[in-house]
């Protein structure tokens, strides 16, 4: 591929580029059109990895602009949300884990448990068909590379409003599992609520604590316990 000098946008021997190529008298012919920087600089190979699958750490303007204006919606008036802020509710992900969009309770009943699993509320936000919807659809998750990501979600919705944070009340979708002893499934709901996290636990410190190695807080130990007996 041949890349003309007056093509290259200023861009130095080792650096890292975007080519846009066509073909042309049965060659290829290039244009850089974006220049990244020396690929020495680990940054400059981050986003050129995350360009290779058509993403970005940032955002366009207009996601920015929507973002901004949703983030501060009020979902306490919403009428057909229920209220689980005083249900025992815990996180769990990994030890390096970045986002917490999903959470549990559970229950002691008469004949087994009832699970509640949380996920944050992120349709509360997200207004269909808008900038930030038609984003996130493209992007479909977030990408992770060492020490830092492209987030599906702006930082305000994904690092914020929609994660469940200890000690924060968030909007969640929730589901309702009544299991018997047995671990049969009796019944299912799914509703809009409304709950706050006790603790960001790991699935390692879980594993300790149930192998009588580890530790949990006080607050989350007294909540879980007092819940599971039923009163």
């Amino acid at each position: 591929m041949v890349v003309a000098r007056k093509a290259r946008r200023g861009a130095d021997a080792g650096d890292i580029v975007l080519v846009n190529v066509r073909e042309k008298a049965r060659s290829l012919r290039g244009e850089v059109t974006r220049v990244l920087g020396p690929s020495t600089d680990p940054r400059n190979v981050y986003e050129a990895l995350f360009a290779s699958v058509g993403v970005s750490r940032k955002f366009s303007e207009k996601v920015e602009t929507e973002t901004a204006e949703v983030a501060d919606v009020d979902y306490r008036d919403d009428p057909d949300r229920e209220d689980l802020r005083d249900l025992p509710t815990v996180t769990i992900d990994g030890e390096d884990a970045k986002d917490f969009d999903d959470a549990i309770s559970i229950e002691r009943t008469e004949d087994g448990y009832r699970l509640h699993v949380h996920i944050a509320d992120v349709s509360r936000y997200v207004k269909p068909g808008g900038p930030l919807d038609r984003q996130a659809a493209y992007r479909a998750s977030s990408i992770y590379l060492p020490g830092t990501v492209a987030p599906m979600l702006p930082a305000r919705l994904s690092d914020d409003v929609c994660s469940l944070r200890p000690g924060t009340e968030r909007a969640a979708v929730t589901v309702a599992l009544d299991v018997a002893s047995s671990g049969e499934v009796r019944s299912s709901r799914a509703f809009r609520s409304r709950i706050v996290s006790d603790a960001r636990l790991t699935y390692e410190g879980v594993d300790a604590f149930l192998d009588g190695g580890g530790r949990s807080s006080s607050r989350v130990s007294s909540r879980w316990r007092t819940s599971c007996r039923g009163g």
